[in-house]
């Protein structure tokens, strides 16, 4: 009853001159649940160090989630650059309260990133040569660059390209050299021959069924947490797990010898994307909520090297086979 009155005020808004429906509809519909701030205002809060011509440093801060922060490492790297830097420091804030993150199955429950989360990445970080130091914790250090503006501006953060949003946070033109790799670690050649299967709770593409990468499983073996290697096992077929040490970095040196990655939108799959290895991305078009099948976020477009994005099983299979052909010489896998 409710959705039908919905519709009906729906259509009665749209009759109405633009800005007053656009004024109707974020008062009554909630279009936005962040308090937007003018680019001025964003300015007050988003300095360069101001200490920037005596140390010579610049810090950047964020507060997650793993995929947000790795993705931010394109723009801190060429804002840095901006003011003749070849590295800067980096904070993770930790504990950063983000409650509707209980209900999409957030590995770190109803906060962006947990302590334990950030001393998971942070060697990762401090592996990277533009990257000075790495510290972590609850505050919000002074004259540190607060990366988490970016939620504050007026974008639609289910589309677009997650590195991008950062962009708008400056003045200043900056190159968007996402189709580069930056994240480099040494190689672990530990599963040089597979291929990594990322399958998180959240952002399960429901129109693509991973049952149809069983014929494949001599090349896969899965990457995550072991809560979500039960869930896919039990759901779809048994495959090798993935043993990768107790750090982002540890998994990543696996991945940079790895024939690819196929994955959801996550943490995971963004560290592929930023190590520019084959992989391909299941879009999250539309994923299960609740029990109801809701629309996903579309803000994840992989970029560089061999890359796929798909939406269907049909297609998965294709580019799977593309994928196990390019290092195998197998033609014919069924």
């Amino acid at each position: 009853m409710f959705s039908v009155l919905k519709k009906i005020i729906r259509l009665f808004i749209g009759l109405l001159p633009r800005r007053l429906e656009t004024a109707i509809y974020k008062m009554i519909f909630s279009v936005t649940k962040h308090r937007y701030h003018s680019y001025g205002e964003i300015q007050k809060y988003f300095p360069v160090n101001k200490n920037l011509s005596s140390t010579k440093e610049i810090l950047f801060s964020h507060s997650g989630h793993l995929g947000d922060i790795l993705y931010s490492l394109y723009f801190c790297r060429e804002l840095s650059a901006v003011y003749g830097m070849e590295s800067f420091n980096f904070h993770i804030r930790t504990n950063v309260a983000s409650p509707e993150l209980k209900n999409l199955k957030h590995p770190c429950c109803e906060v962006r990133i947990t302590f334990e989360s950030a001393k998971f990445l942070v060697g990762l970080l401090e592996n990277q040569r533009y990257i000075n130091r790495v510290s972590y914790g609850d505050e919000l250090p002074e004259n540190a660059i607060d990366l988490d503006l970016f939620r504050k501006l007026p974008v639609n953060f289910s589309a677009g390209h997650i590195p991008d949003y950062y962009y708008d946070l400056v003045d200043k033109h900056l190159p968007r050299l996402f189709g580069e790799k930056i994240i480099s670690v040494e190689p672990d050649y530990k599963y040089h021959d597979k291929i990594a299967v990322i399958a998180t709770c959240r952002y399960r593409n429901v129109f693509v069924d991973m049952g149809a990468l069983k014929p494949f499983r001599e090349h896969l073996v899965f990457v995550g947490l072991p809560e979500e290697y039960e869930d896919f096992c039990k759901k779809y077929f048994t495959l090798e797990y993935m043993n990768t040490g107790k750090s982002m970095h540890d998994i990543a040196r696996c991945f940079s010898c790895i024939k690819g990655v196929i994955g959801n939108q996550s943490g995971l799959f963004a560290l592929a994307e930023c190590m520019k290895i084959p992989r391909i991305l299941i879009a999250a078009d539309f994923f299960e909520l609740g029990g109801r099948v809701v629309a996903g976020p579309c803000n994840v477009i992989p970029q560089g090297g061999w890359c796929e994005r798909v939406s269907t099983t049909a297609k998965l299979v294709s580019v799977v086979k593309e994928l196990v052909s390019c290092f195998e010489n197998v033609t014919d896998i069924t």
